[in-house]
């Protein structure tokens, strides 16, 4: 199987279970790999016959844009979305980390990872 890859995308959200979440917001990191079959667009060297990695950012940005309490719910509602772009695709999995998690620790991030 092939793969399609978008790795270390930043984006400012609002996620979060703390008011100061919704009102100031936390630095995401997303990877996101999508397997499907890429023989096709390898052969006709025609961007019809692929996923645009411009349409994957661009989703990742407009569900981003949308408050969840939680980040499997904002990774399951991106896969989806992902999904819904073609019908070759076999596996979207979605890493979504909080680079400024408002914990008393230090750590380089939280994360979590759905694979769906």
């Amino acid at each position: 199987m092939h793969k399609i890859s978008v790795h270390g995308l930043k984006i400012h959200g609002f996620h979060g279970m703390y008011p100061i979440e919704e009102q100031e917001g936390n630095e995401f990191e997303l990877d996101i790999d999508i397997s499907m079959d890429l023989y096709h667009a390898a052969n006709s060297d025609d961007i019809d016959d692929t996923l645009d990695y411009s349409k994957i950012i661009d989703i990742a940005k407009r569900e981003m844009a949308i408050r969840s309490k939680l980040l499997e719910h904002v990774a399951l509602r991106l896969i989806k979305a992902i999904r819904s772009e073609s019908g070759d695709i076999n596996r979207v999995k979605v890493t979504i980390k909080k680079l400024t998690a408002r914990i008393d620790a230090k750590f380089d991030a939280v994360s979590i990872t759905i694979d769906g």
